[in-house]
């Protein structure tokens, strides 16, 4: 199995559910800035990149921008988009691309553990 990358600043997500990951034997990394996650998605192949899509702070123009940057260094990957703001652009970008999967924050570790378990799953099935 191939890992996942979480792209996320909230450290009440990001550690229980990376902790939760490696636990469950999922090889997982962790980016906490856009460079740490330029890196990384550079050095690995992921299965799936799970990204908080405003994590930056900044809006919509900015998450179709990270979205673009895993889909162009990773355009296999499965991605879930975390958003606590829904917008016209990011649904019309996840209608158009059938390995996006958008989440509406707040969410559970366990159900985003579970969420993420389900898709990499799937993506073994697949191939």
């Amino acid at each position: 199995m191939q890992g996942v990358l979480i792209i996320d600043d909230d450290e009440l997500i990001t550690g229980p559910l990376f902790q939760h990951l490696k636990q469950s034997g999922v090889s997982a990394d962790l980016a906490t800035t856009a460079r740490d996650a330029d890196s990384l998605l550079g050095k690995h192949d992921y299965a799936l990149v799970l990204l908080d899509a405003y994590f930056t702070g900044q809006l919509s123009g900015r998450a179709l921008a990270l979205v673009d940057q895993v889909r162009s260094r990773r355009p296999g990957a499965q991605v879930l988009l975390l958003t606590a703001y829904g917008s016209r652009a990011l649904n019309e970008r996840v209608r158009s691309d059938g390995r996006i999967t958008i989440v509406s924050k707040p969410q559970s570790v366990p159900y985003l553990a579970e969420l993420i378990d389900g898709l990499l799953r799937d993506d073994e099935t697949a191939h």
